[in-house]
């Protein structure tokens, strides 16, 4: 990480991660969370804003950064010394799928989580559209578990062209590790795993959920995520 990178990226923590603390209405399934090891995390997208919750999420439980597939296109200039400091990793649509692949194998390979929204664009309303497949293609090439997840508020936090954080309340809720099913082949394995991992995704539990009181259910929920790490200055 270059010195400008090194920078970018402690001054968008500092500011992202209390924005996330105020607006964490609740947080299910941390359980599911794996502490170590890689994995690809699905989830909606109904927000920009799911980078920085997911980020501080991971970052609290794991202690390390994820990584976020992002549009090759985005990276240029300072935004892309930004995208770069916050743990994008670029993808060029129009570039070979091999290429595609070397980039997450990488990634995967180096014991990292990978986070992906299949749907493919943000889509701030349910229902949810039809996952893409690539982010299973990804986890079963890497032979690496998927772990679902479905995030609610974020929309309202952080709308569709507004840079500038609003009020807001983010749920956030994780479902148990998928892994593919070795018994089908190629193609249906994929498919099968597309479609759990859209099932389970839960989307209904976080938009249903009443909204906790936020202090006394992260003081509940944190050390059952950290129990047996030093959670140090990385706590949510």
């Amino acid at each position: 990480m270059t010195l400008l990178e090194r920078w970018t990226h402690d001054l968008t923590m500092a500011v992202s991660r209390p924005m996330v603390r105020r607006r964490l209405a609740g947080v299910e399934g941390l359980e599911h969370l794996p502490l170590d090891g890689a994995f690809v995390l699905v989830s909606n997208h109904v927000s920009f804003a799911h980078h920085f919750v997911y980020e501080a999420l991971l970052f609290a439980v794991r202690g390390e950064q994820a990584a976020f597939l992002t549009k090759a296109e985005s990276f240029t200039g300072l935004r892309g010394a930004w995208f770069d400091s916050v743990g994008a990793v670029p993808v060029d649509r129009s570039r070979p799928a091999r290429e595609v692949f070397d980039t997450t194998d990488r990634v995967l390979g180096a014991g990292r989580v990978l986070v992906v929204c299949p749907e493919g664009t943000r889509n701030p309303r349910p229902p949810m559209l039809d996952f893409k497949d690539g982010a299973f293609r990804f986890a079963d090439r890497a032979g690496v578990p998927v772990l679902p997840a479905a995030l609610w508020g974020a929309q309202d936090v952080l709308p569709v062209g507004s840079r500038v954080p609003r009020s807001g309340r983010i749920r956030v809720a994780f479902g148990p590790p998928l892994r593919p099913d070795p018994a089908l082949p190629r193609a249906a394995r994929i498919r099968d795993l597309t479609e759990r991992g859209r099932a389970a995704a839960a989307l209904d539990r976080v938009i249903a959920a009443p909204a906790p009181d936020r202090r006394t259910r992260l003081r509940r929920e944190r050390p059952m995520a950290l129990r047996d790490r030093d959670p140090g200055p990385h706590t949510v």
